[in-house]
């Protein structure tokens, strides 16, 4: 029988200067062909990118509108570190980049990355809704109700709103702030 293809997108966010592995890291992205990159920037770069990695310009402030229309409420987003609290929203708030994909994502850009599907195999992606738990490289099954899964939590609205960085991609799940 036919293994069926799942397709993966991670979606990063990235405003000010690209790391110094920039470059190794763009080759790595490009040696995993089963995975889409969505890089949201205003940086330029495009010239340099693998075909598996998208950018998406939009300013820093442009993310941040388009974040509070999202959610229909003013958010605290007042510098890229504070990004680290959207990243389990990113299927919500990215919905629109994902509509073709079985799994979305986040990831750091401090990582060179070997053959990420040799480490992880199919058969998690299958059993599981969530692969790995920490902001460096996360999995999502997208889902609606998954997506969606944060509201649940009077937490989130706390870290939405105050300028504190709080891990949130560290600590997904509701449990991290309890009020």
């Amino acid at each position: 029988m036919r293994e069926l293809r799942m397709k993966f997108k991670l979606i990063i966010p990235y405003y000010g200067k690209f790391p110094s592995i920039f470059d190794l890291w763009l080759k790595s992205c490009k040696n995993n062909p089963e995975i889409e990159w969505l890089l949201v920037t205003d940086i330029d770069c495009s010239e340099v990118l693998p075909l598996n990695v998208k950018r998406l310009n939009l300013t820093f402030k442009e993310l941040k509108n388009k974040f509070e229309q999202k959610l229909g409420m003013s958010i605290s987003l007042e510098s890229p570190y504070k990004l680290c609290d959207y990243k389990p929203l990113y299927g919500y708030l990215f919905e629109e980049y994902l509509k073709d994909f079985d799994f979305w994502g986040y990831c750091d850009m401090d990582v060179v990355w070997g053959k990420i599907f040799d480490f992880l195999p199919m058969e998690l992606f299958r059993k599981y809704d969530k692969i790995l738990d920490l902001g460096h490289l996360s999995f999502i099954r997208n889902d609606k109700a998954i997506n969606e899964n944060f509201k649940k939590y009077r937490g989130y609205l706390t870290i939405l709103k105050k300028p504190i960085n709080y891990t949130y991609d560290e600590a997904w799940g509701g449990v991290l702030l309890r009020i």
